[in-house]
């Protein structure tokens, strides 16, 4: 796009109000997690079956609350009842582009994961399965991973690694806080970076879990949380990018599922007793292309033409 000006406004607010709105949004999403602690729940462990339960409870509440925060600053209040479809695509709903929307982002998320996959597959061919055919590694390996995600001990954490995580997290900051910002003034790259660096300053709670229930060195748990803040605003720019551009939250959603279920890439390789060390050529040609589509394809793919993007001015 040759201007990234918005559309007729929604939403009235200034761009300081827009902020601090945002702000306590991001405030209230951390805040939903410990909410519980009030209640005497003492375990500090997110992997406790309890707790996950109790936090998609209470931050299922925040994700409720988080579009009316955007609707308080309508111009016009309509009724709940009467609430249009303009209002509803604010928020990123909106079924024009949806099928675009849907594919393809997850296809150029896919692209800078290009090493990551053919790694997976060296992995798959590679494995104890030598003496089946293709297809039948294929499905073994499947049914592996089958068993390991959705077995009774690890179904809730894939629920909320793949599923609600995701869903909850672009829910607020992106398409509450990004369209609340924009609707402030905020313009758009100013929008993608503000939104990311409350969507990784928000992951800084996991400090307190590294410590108390992982018995983790306060030194060490410093080193974990500072690398997981760069790589989750790393993230934050790119889906709050990709969803100004495109105006939906599916793009985002999926696209945030797809990175929790790759997880952080994996240099073992590039070692000298790593097993894969003898495909290290492919490995770091399909890293290099990988790389290179995805910068080639990153505007195309997300041209707000495709999708209609309201918070872009073609």
């Amino acid at each position: 796009c040759k201007t990234c000006g918005v559309r007729t406004m929604l939403l009235s607010l200034s761009a300081t109000e827009a902020l601090v709105t945002s702000v306590c949004l991001s405030c209230l999403f951390v805040g939903s997690l410990y909410v519980w602690f009030l209640f005497g729940e003492s375990s500090h462990d997110r992997d406790n079956p309890r707790v996950i339960k109790q936090r998609f409870l209470s931050i299922g509440c925040i994700c409720i609350i988080s579009p009316f925060a955007v609707w308080f600053w309508m111009a016009e209040t309509p009724p709940f009842d009467h609430l249009t479809r303009e209002h509803l695509r604010w928020i990123g709903l909106t079924s024009v582009g949806l099928l675009e929307a849907m594919f393809l982002p997850l296809l150029l998320t896919m692209m800078i994961f290009l090493g990551p996959l053919v790694l997976n597959f060296i992995t798959v061919v590679s494995s104890e399965y030598e003496s089946e055919s293709l297809s039948s590694r294929l499905s073994s390996e499947m049914k592996r991973i089958k068993d390991e995600m959705f077995s009774s001990e690890t179904r809730l954490m894939t629920i909320r690694n793949i599923v609600v995580g995701p869903f909850c997290e672009e829910w607020v900051f992106r398409s509450c806080i990004c369209s609340l910002l924009i609707a402030g003034g905020w313009g758009f790259w100013s929008t993608v970076l503000i939104s990311p660096v409350l969507f990784g300053a928000a992951h800084l709670h996991h400090l307190l879990g590294h410590v108390k229930s992982q018995g983790v060195s306060l030194q060490h748990a410093l080193i974990i949380v500072v690398f997981q803040l760069c790589y989750t605003t790393a993230y934050g720019v790119y889906a709050s990018f990709v969803f100004l551009r495109t105006g939906h939250f599916i793009a985002v959603f999926f696209i945030h599922a797809f990175c929790n279920l790759m997880g952080v890439p994996d240099f073992s390789w590039m070692f000298h007793r790593h097993p894969f060390r003898k495909y290290r050529v492919v490995l770091m040609l399909s890293f290099v292309l990988g790389i290179s589509l995805f910068f080639h394809q990153i505007y195309p793919l997300t041209d707000p033409r495709i999708y209609d993007s309201v918070y872009i001015k073609i």
